[in-house]
């Protein structure tokens, strides 16, 4: 079988010469019409930074875009022929002069909408409205269904069944809190938040609150003195560690309506979120038994972990490098250093190269997010965080860094 490609202006040939005959097909050329989609008051503006607030708010608001001027189309057509925002580009031309969609007369086009990422929230639901409701006349419209305006553009494609249920979240939540702590359970939560998109985060939290916090209220006695926690503040100091967890992947809770928001300044009272972590690994290793590894360690992992240890106490700053193969227990004698160091009130970082390294290390990190190390290595790249910064106030208190590496032959 032989085949050939022609290229001709507004037509592809293909031809195959199979069995003797020759099949061509043609395929005319189209344009595509991208249309922007925005929440309410979102829209873009242009402006001169001399000119006055009040000249461009007052140029904001008269301003159309292809959005507001497909509105403003079935507004003043209430009984044209219905079709969705995607689909209103093969019909119309948008009139950039007069701002105004125009019947087409020649030619042909196809819709499409700007990518939306789901982490986008409401612009991703609103981007998924305009894709499946047709003749829509105003933001309002595309949130009502069977009668219905719904306060969210996500609550409008919940109902329209345009989401999946929370189903398999539900069952990952469920065989997590069998086995998994309560921290360990936060975590997992705010992946599922900003990972996995779930259509109603707030049920799910509702469900697995009582295992979510299950520590809580030990941790608000120990770290800030209370001794009779109320359920009150529980529930709050629970929110306010989760909006944690959800800042380090650019989030916060205001991005997962309508999950409550905490109401008490904890970030007053706990201060560094990144030392309060290490102050609680702190109390941790003061358990009676966290130093019981270091009678099993064999005779070369006691002779580093001697000097090593000898070297931090006396504070002589000395960079040391450990070498072995894989299966040795070098990472058994980093965490046997950083349990006893620990142990007597110093803060220790352990970081490793990979995500699932840094699992093996008690309280450790990927490097990356830890130094905020740019994923593109350059030769005038550096880490991007300032001297003001909490990562800056937490290696003035570090006492040793514990840098875990792998080599590849």
């Amino acid at each position: 079988m032989r085949s050939k490609i022609i290229s001709m202006p507004g037509i592809l040939v293909l031809q195959k010469l199979l069995g003797g005959y020759l099949v061509i097909l043609c395929m005319k050329r189209f344009q595509r019409s991208c249309v922007w989609q925005f929440l309410p008051g979102m829209h873009r503006v242009l402006f001169n930074p001399r000119e006055s607030i009040t000249d461009i708010l007052a140029r904001a608001e008269q301003e159309e875009s292809t959005l507001t001027g497909f509105f403003e189309y079935y507004n003043a057509n209430p009984n044209a022929c219905p079709y969705t925002y995607q689909e209103f580009p093969q019909y119309f031309v948008w009139n950039k002069t007069q701002k105004i969609w125009t019947p087409r007369v020649r030619g042909f086009a196809i819709g499409r909408m700007y990518f939306v990422s789901p982490n986008a929230g409401e612009r991703f639901y609103l981007r998924l409205l305009l894709s499946v409701v047709k003749g829509s006349k105003s933001f309002e419209s595309s949130c009502t269904f069977n009668n219905v305006v719904h306060d969210t553009f996500k609550s409008a494609c919940i109902a329209r069944g345009l989401l999946e249920d929370d189903e398999e979240w539900v069952q990952c939540l469920q065989e997590a809190a069998i086995m998994k702590t309560g921290s360990q359970l936060r975590r997992l939560f705010s992946v599922v938040l900003t990972q996995c998109f779930p259509s109603q985060p707030y049920e799910l939290w509702n469900k697995f609150a009582v295992h979510i916090c299950d520590d809580l209220a030990y941790k608000i006695q120990t770290l800030f003195s209370i001794p009779h926690p109320t359920a009150a503040e529980v529930e709050d100091y629970r929110l306010y560690l989760l909006d944690q967890l959800l800042q380090e992947s650019g989030k916060s809770l205001k991005d997962f309506l309508p999950m409550p928001q905490p109401t008490r300044n904890w970030s007053v009272i706990v201060g560094n979120r990144l030392i309060l972590e290490h102050q609680q690994l702190i109390l941790d290793a003061q358990h009676p038994n966290a130093n019981t590894n270091v009678e099993l360690l064999n005779d070369e992992q006691s002779s580093a972990y001697t000097t090593i240890v000898t070297s931090v106490f006396e504070n002589k700053g000395t960079t040391f490098f450990l070498n072995g193969g894989a299966g040795t227990g070098k990472t058994f004698l980093y965490n046997t250093v950083a349990t006893k160091c620990r142990s007597l009130g110093h803060i220790v970082v352990c970081v490793a190269s990979s995500g699932i390294a840094s699992l093996l290390l008690i309280g450790g990190r990927t490097a990356h997010s830890t130094f905020s190390i740019p994923l593109d290595v350059l030769e005038n790249s550096f880490c991007s965080f300032s001297k003001q910064s909490l990562q800056a106030q937490l290696f003035r208190n570090t006492k040793l860094i514990i840098w875990e590496l792998k080599f590849r032959a």
